[in-house]
């Protein structure tokens, strides 16, 4: 298995930065990641001390990906 070591800290993006760069909640990033249709990784123990990371890469490649669109509204949470 790779292990994804960062080079920088801007490589990867908090579900906080991903759910405003996308413009939708932080729960709709987390309900990806938890089907696997997002691929990052937890830092922490425990569900609750859990915290994600993406891969810049990652989220450029699914940027790219067939039927992406950015929300024009952000959701409640």
């Amino acid at each position: 298995a790779n292990c994804m070591i960062p080079d920088s800290p801007n490589q990867f993006l908090s579900t906080t930065d991903l759910a405003a760069r996308w413009n939708v909640s932080r729960s709709h990033i987390i309900n990806l990641y938890n089907a696997g249709a997002l691929k990052g990784f937890a830092i922490g123990k425990g569900l609750r001390r859990r915290t994600l990371r993406f891969p810049l890469s990652v989220v450029e490649a699914w940027e790219q990906g067939a039927g992406f669109q950015r929300s024009e509204k952000r959701p409640e949470e």
